[in-house]
């Protein structure tokens, strides 16, 4: 019974775990009205001061080491002010208030350099893609992920390089469902299998 019970999960958890897998995303097209967006300009803050929480309340908090300032040239998609890092060494986050299924920026890092963009929930990496910048610094791209579940995009310098800018962050919140997850059914359905199993040999027995 025991042995069944182990292979009917193992059947239902790993379509759910080859589902966990996030599509790398290079454009802010799919984004509408219906999503959320910061631009770093909804509160009012000195150029040169440190930048975490401020923006939480418009569901995004970014990690240490990261600081805003105002437009010294015209990247493709800046505006007003933006977030650039302070030297520091790699990684720099962005933390959503809770999960999304889409979420990216417009980011500007040195000509030729190789970042590596990472998609996490609760701590566990979905997804990982690496990009390498063209030229610098009149252009900027979209990145980021889509089609699953995370709460973080994580940003790591591969090739030593920590320099980057970052503006107009667009992201779109997971819908919270009053409806179990396929998990939690998949556990209920095997734990009422293993009930209903038990009592047939109980009653063979007697």
């Amino acid at each position: 019974m025991i042995r069944t019970i182990r292979l009917a999960l193992l059947a239902i958890l790993l379509p759910t775990v080859a589902m966990s897998h996030a599509t790398p995303l290079y454009t802010a097209a799919g984004f509408g009205t219906a999503d959320k967006l910061v631009t770093f300009d909804e509160v009012s803050i000195a150029p040169g001061s440190a930048v975490t929480t401020q923006f939480s309340a418009y569901g995004v908090t970014l990690s240490a080491d990261m600081r805003r300032d105002s437009l010294f040239f015209n990247p493709a998609n800046f505006s007003g002010a933006y977030i650039e890092n302070t030297g520091a060494d790699m990684p720099h986050s962005i933390f959503f208030n809770g999960p999304v299924t889409a979420a990216g920026a417009y980011w500007e890092f040195n000509s030729g350099i190789t970042q590596r963009l990472s998609a996490y929930l609760n701590g566990n990496l979905v997804e990982s893609y690496t990009y390498t910048n063209g030229g610098c610094c009149e252009s900027s791209a979209f990145l980021g992920f889509a089609n699953s579940g995370f709460d973080e995009i994580r940003l790591d310098a591969v090739d030593g390089d920590t320099s980057f800018i970052m503006d107009n962050v667009s992201f779109r919140p997971a819908q919270i469902s009053a409806v179990p997850e396929p998990v939690s059914l998949a556990l209920f359905g095997i734990g009422a299998l293993g009930i209903a199993v038990m009592r047939k040999r109980k009653h063979q027995l007697r």
